[in-house]
């Protein structure tokens, strides 16, 4: 099953658009015990995003135009960018990929219906004259260790091998060279056992399928063009590495998390779900956290917010989540070394804490340097911004006794290396808060609660938890590159991209119907034009405008001029032979 480079080229925009776009036999074609499971409401992607539209795009074109001088390509390959549901696909049903963990392997499967098995077949047959397509009962197949292509009458299965994630650091992990990992591969996931496991999953019972997951079923409850699960006791079952000896692996059992992404117009909403297994959902439960503090935000100085990150949570909840990990003895062993503990933390901390950027800006300056008796000045290019944090404070005796402490951990590291010529960080500590940052009248003046901060996008994460957001048009602003030659400078690039982009906001930490609940929302300029279509024109945009620029660098390539010779040339006699 090894189609030409150029074959596969030519199926691009068809496998982009399939991409993004116990007694009953289930429903949903993924196994009650898949660590990551994606599902793709293709009737929806595809009318948000026709087929038509994808042709009329600049990129397409000049492939499609490609294929019609290519005389290598098949009739049927090209009818295939014409129109992929050509290919026998149904792309008006739902497509789900998702991922098995087996160990120290997993398994990778996409899924989908067909709307024509024969036309299906004819496709892949269209592919390859070295593909060879073999029968086992109603299931039809081909591949290799690499891959298996399996279908029935109505459903398409494709299974890779594939490492479960964070099988590098659990117990299991090996050391061997890239050969011995591969062979190693082939063993345990051989085409034997990939064709094997896409049968099991063409005969999956209802009482088996992820379906019959409440959390998995709660997700698909919301609408969305898209949706992600994570089931993280399976998804991290090797990652935990020397963490078993804690009891992290245990808390990650019944643990889930889901993710709904709509594309709207102007905008990309996605909701989130976070599940707990018992004893984590119980501290969580317990220890819920409050609403953002409102006076903590309004304080911050610049209105030239380019991003802010805040939270609040219970200080106890962290000690108790310490103290159920089984790791309170080991920190605080750790910290009692600085002459601190946990409880000094908790009794320290109110639980606010914020981030915020603002100033944002990337451009050239004059930076002089002294070197000996010599001055040198160059020009260079850095991001620069205002960067404050903010913690509340409960106790400030308490607090200071742990700023103490970091300090003096801080003088042994310096000690010990030597001077860095790193500049000491600034700070404020009052009665409330303890304030740090790189501009000492910004600290200064969150400190003194001297602002009234009626940044837009502030209110918009009031309320929640948590909450943040990364204004893009104050960052777009900010970005100036040194002019550069060339048909498409950075600072188009950058223009296109503040002409369509706003900026970004997240927000959430409450719980619902037994789950943590979040928001997370990108804007667009265009609020009328649903987001997939402006995400997939702007990219057109910056790569046909690549494309541009490539083909401006061809021309402006020198051509040496010829060799200047010492001595004239002679010409060389030729003789007329009878």
């Amino acid at each position: 099953m090894r189609p030409s480079i150029k074959n596969l080229l030519v199926l691009a925009p068809v496998i982009f658009l399939l991409a993004s776009c116990g007694g009953k036999k289930a429903s949903v074609p993924v196994p009650k015990d898949a660590a990551i499971v994606m599902h793709f409401n293709m009737a929806s992607l595809s009318s948000k995003l026709p087929w038509s539209e994808i042709k009329s795009a600049e990129w397409f074109k000049m492939i499609a135009e490609e294929a019609e001088e290519d005389e290598e390509m098949t009739p049927l390959q090209k009818s295939l960018l014409e129109n992929p549901e050509n290919s026998g696909v149904d792309l008006k049903s739902d497509l789900y990929f998702f991922m098995q963990v087996k160990g120290k392997n997993a398994y990778a499967v996409v899924s989908g219906k067909l709307s024509d098995a024969k036309k299906f077949e004819s496709t892949i047959q269209g592919i390859s004259e070295m593909l060879r397509i073999k029968k086992d009962g109603s299931i039809s197949y081909l591949g290799n260790e690499e891959g298996c292509l399996t279908w029935t009458s109505n459903r398409f299965i494709f299974v890779a091998p594939t490492k479960a994630p964070g099988s590098d650091f659990g117990p299991r992990r090996r050391y061997y060279d890239e050969e011995d990992e591969d062979e190693d591969r082939d063993e345990e996931q051989n085409f034997e056992s990939l064709l094997q496991f896409a049968k099991d999953v063409h005969g999956l019972k209802q009482s088996n399928s992820i379906s019959s997951d409440s959390h998995f079923s709660s997700l698909m409850k919301e609408t969305g063009d898209i949706h992600l699960f994570f089931a993280s006791n399976a998804f991290m079952q090797d990652a935990m590495g020397p963490l078993r000896m804690l009891k992290a692996s245990s808390l990650l059992e019944g643990n889930a998390a889901g993710l709904a992404i709509n594309f709207d117009n102007g905008k990309v909403s996605v909701n989130s779900k976070s599940w707990y297994g018992k004893e984590l959902g119980e501290l969580m439960k317990k220890y819920q956290p409050g609403n953002l503090n409102a006076d903590m935000l309004k304080r911050i100085p610049s209105q030239n917010l380019a991003g802010v990150l805040a939270m609040n949570y219970p200080p106890e909840g962290i000690k108790e989540f310490i103290k159920i990990l089984g790791a309170e003895g080991l920190v605080n062993g750790f910290m009692s070394e600085a002459g601190v503990n946990i409880d000094d933390f908790v009794k320290a901390n109110k639980g606010d804490v914020m981030v915020a950027v603002s100033d944002f800006s990337i451009k050239e300056k004059k930076i002089t340097t002294q070197i000996g008796d010599e001055s040198y000045t160059y020009s260079d290019t850095k991001p620069d911004a205002n960067i404050l944090f903010a913690t509340s404070v409960k106790d400030k005796a308490t607090f200071t006794k742990l700023m103490d402490a970091v300090k003096k951990e801080m003088n042994k590291n310096k000690n010990e290396d030597m001077e860095t010529g790193e500049e000491e960080p600034k700070y404020v500590l009052t009665d409330s808060w303890f304030v740090m940052g790189n501009n000492q009248g910004t600290i200064d003046s969150f400190a003194a609660g001297r602002n009234t901060n009626s940044a837009a996008l502030i209110s918009q994460i009031s309320g929640h938890p948590f909450g943040g957001f990364i204004d893009l048009q104050k960052i777009f602003a900010g970005i100036s590159f040194p002019e550069e030659k060339g048909n498409w400078s950075l600072n188009e690039r950058i223009l296109l991209a503040a002409q369509n982009w706003e900026n970004i906001i997240f927000y959430g930490g409450e719980m619902k119907d037994g789950a943590t609940t979040g928001y997370f929302e990108i804007n667009l300029k265009d609020k009328s034009t649903n987001s997939l279509k402006q995400f997939y024109s702007f990219i057109g945009q910056m790569v046909g405008e690549q494309r541009k620029n490539l083909m401006y660098r061809d021309e402006e390539v020198d051509i040496p001029p010829p060799a200047v010779m010492d001595s004239p040339v002679v010409e060389p006699k030729i003789e007329n032979k009878k």
